[in-house]
């Protein structure tokens, strides 16, 4: 499995607990070209702590869903979708990890997508994000157009109420565009699982781990 990851911080390392390196799961940092070791903080996206994708690839690997998982992470805290569309001045960070994968002949298997909660604190509308959406696919194109991309429902971040307009957006996207699946719905984790009331702690990275492996083993 090759998980191209991407999306603001909970899609980066930006999680309450550094998680320990796992016998079969690697880390392509898009900005050496170079393979390691997969553990926390992983290279390429920002944050200096914990992420989703390690206890993710440590539970995939556990049963024997798949037997090495290289993680292609370049998520960005607080970016909202604007910054990952042809204009926004993060498109060079997709470009650099796809161009990271053609250099070592290595071809996506999975996308995956976290983002959400910076939009709906600005208020950008359902219509709109969707929109937005399709511009990322098509900087996503040269992975490969049989390449699944998975979208989590993300809005929650800090003490305000959820945004309806970005969360009914989300689970709009498998309808609105091909080879779109729905992901983790990381709304359900509540502030019990955050340690800021929007990052997660260790239970809240488990249990949204969790989310993840149900929905890349499913693919609803």
């Amino acid at each position: 499995m090759v998980l191209f990851a991407f999306g603001q911080s909970n899609s980066a390392n930006h999680g309450d607990s550094l998680h320990k390196p796992v016998k079969g799961v690697y880390n392509l940092n898009p900005f050496d070209g170079s393979c390691y070791q997969a553990q926390d903080p992983l290279l390429g996206a920002t944050g200096e702590k914990g992420s989703v994708w390690m206890p993710l690839a440590e539970k995939l690997i556990a049963t024997s869903t798949v037997e090495q998982i290289l993680i292609v992470p370049f998520g960005v805290g607080g970016s909202a979708i604007k910054r990952w569309t042809a204009d926004g001045d993060l498109v060079g960070r997709i470009k650099r990890s796809i161009d990271a994968l053609e250099q070592q002949n290595i071809k996506a298997t999975h996308i995956v997508w976290h983002q959400g909660e910076t939009d709906a604190r600005n208020g950008t509308t359902t219509i709109e994000y969707i929109k937005m959406f399709g511009e990322v696919i098509s900087q996503l194109s040269p992975l490969g157009l049989d390449v699944p991309i998975y979208i989590a429902t993300a809005t929650l971040c800090g003490v305000e109420a959820s945004n309806v307009d970005i969360s009914i957006a989300q689970q709009k996207l498998p309808a609105a565009y091909p080879n779109v699946f729905s992901g983790a719905n990381s709304d359900t984790l509540g502030n019990e699982m955050r340690f800021d009331n929007c990052h997660f702690n260790q239970q809240g990275l488990a249990k949204h781990a969790d989310l993840w492996f149900k929905a890349l083993t499913t693919k609803e």
